[in-house]
């Protein structure tokens, strides 16, 4: 019974995962600027706690599976910056969407677009204060 429970229970979070995933691909894919995704979000308390010890195994995935750790922990833009010669913007341009079922995030190098985003009001342009509104 419990097991069944279990099981329910992991296959209702893969679906609502896949379909929150492909719902920010679609509207990221409205933007118009290169995309990266990974189908968990660094923010996922389980990716928190194991990603710097599952990385590397699924890194060794065939066909480039596992790429997408590359750019899904908390300190992948200083890892990219110091150890890889900035490779995600070489590979993906100036300015590229990381998805995941969780969010959009927009990474840029470049200073007018980031002057841009900062400048328009939050109402335009959600920010990361959502993130820093609870300890307020």
């Amino acid at each position: 019974m419990l097991f069944v429970l279990v099981v329910s229970l992991l296959i209702v979070y893969v679906l609502s995962s896949a379909i929150a995933l492909i719902r920010n691909f679609s509207i990221a894919k409205s933007i118009g600027i290169p995309m990266v995704w990974s189908p968990i979000s660094q923010f996922n308390p389980f990716w928190l706690i194991f990603n710097k010890s599952l990385s590397p195994q699924l890194q060794r995935l065939p066909f480039g599976l596992g790429e997408w750790t590359k750019h899904n922990s908390l300190d992948w833009t200083w890892i990219d910056r110091a150890h890889r010669s900035s490779e995600m913007h070489r590979t993906h341009g100036e300015t590229f969407a990381h998805i995941t079922p969780r969010e959009i995030e927009i990474h840029t190098r470049d200073p007018s677009v980031s002057d841009e985003v900062l400048r328009k009001k939050s109402a335009e342009f959600e920010k990361i204060g959502h993130y820093a509104s609870k300890y307020y």
